[in-house]
């Protein structure tokens, strides 16, 4: 028994072929193919090309990708149309979010939970009897107060407000300077206006922030203070509707936890006050999470579950 586990990001696409004891017998990158973010046609280009060359291989029972946005309906049938010309008609496929197959690389346990944070941020869990359960990854026009990218356009709108002379610069300032060589209002917005906006770009300013809240720079305390804010409600929610007496398996997944330490530390603070909880970071890649995930699927298939 073989499977295909995917992890179609925005910037970055990875496909993992594995054995049925899980272990990795090819890995194939690319760009990123996530429809969301790259658009339906390049979208299904790069995902046939990863999963053309893992296929070949022979012997695939299952494929699971995973991909941000995919919880809508249409963008699941997308995704696995363009699966379905690829892989063989025996094989089962399954579509999911990044989210599930973040929490699969995380832990087999249920009820569990996963926090994703990066460019913008997620709560996600599951019930004891698998029932799905999230807060946040509204994206980056409704925005996700947590993510990278909300906590970068902040620092944006802190450097507006200095260039329109209401407060005074700091070191938060001086850094958005020295880093995007933007000196005047007309330069920022021209920059931030752009379409479609360079969300990645943003969300990259958030460890300057980080740095200078540490620094003492009091706006840059105040912009991670209502990061942290925004995280701890959205991971209290969703732990107290998914635990049990328990302890309560919590993953945080996503760069932002080492370039906003105190996301961290909010984490499991919020998630201890629901009840006992063991917080900790992944130990395998998502695209191994879908992989077992797929392999899962590939088990009950047999089964005639």
């Amino acid at each position: 028994m073989r499977a295909i586990g995917v992890d179609a990001g925005g910037s970055k696409t990875l496909g993992l072929l594995v054995d049925q004891d899980g272990r990795v017998l090819r890995r194939v990158s690319c760009a990123g193919a996530n429809p969301r973010s790259v658009g339906r046609a390049v979208s299904a280009k790069r995902l046939r090309d990863v999963l053309t060359q893992l296929v070949r291989a022979g012997g695939v029972d299952a494929v699971c990708i995973g991909a941000a946005g995919t919880g809508r309906q249409e963008d699941r049938d997308f995704v696995e149309s363009v699966a379905r010309t690829v892989v063989p008609a025996s094989a089962a496929v399954a579509v999911c979010t990044d989210a599930e197959i973040a929490l699969n690389a995380g832990t087999t346990d249920r009820p569990a939970v996963v926090v994703v944070a990066g460019t913008g941020s997620l709560v996600y869990g599951e019930t004891a009897d698998g029932r799905p359960v999230r807060c946040g990854g509204h994206g980056a026009l409704l925005g996700d107060g947590s993510g990278g990218y909300d906590i970068g356009l902040s620092a944006l709108r802190r450097y507006a407000d200095v260039l329109d002379g209401l407060v005074p610069g700091s070191r938060l300032t001086d850094d958005i300077l020295a880093e995007l060589g933007l000196r005047t209002l007309d330069a920022l917005v021209d920059w931030v206006a752009r379409w479609p906006p360079d969300v990645h770009a943003i969300a990259d300013l958030a460890p300057l922030v980080a740095q200078a809240a540490q620094a003492g720079d009091a706006a840059a305390k105040d912009l991670i203070a209502r990061a942290c804010e925004d995280l701890a409600r959205r991971v209290t929610a969703v732990c107290s509707r998914v635990r049990t007496p328990a302890p309560l398996p919590v993953v945080c997944h996503g760069g932002l936890f080492d370039g906003v330490p105190d996301l961290f530390t909010t984490v499991r603070a919020s998630a201890r006050k629901t009840g006992s909880a063991t917080i900790g970071r992944p130990t395998l890649e998502p695209a191994h999470g879908a992989a077992l995930k797929a392999l899962r699927l590939a088990q009950a298939c047999r089964s005639g579950l």
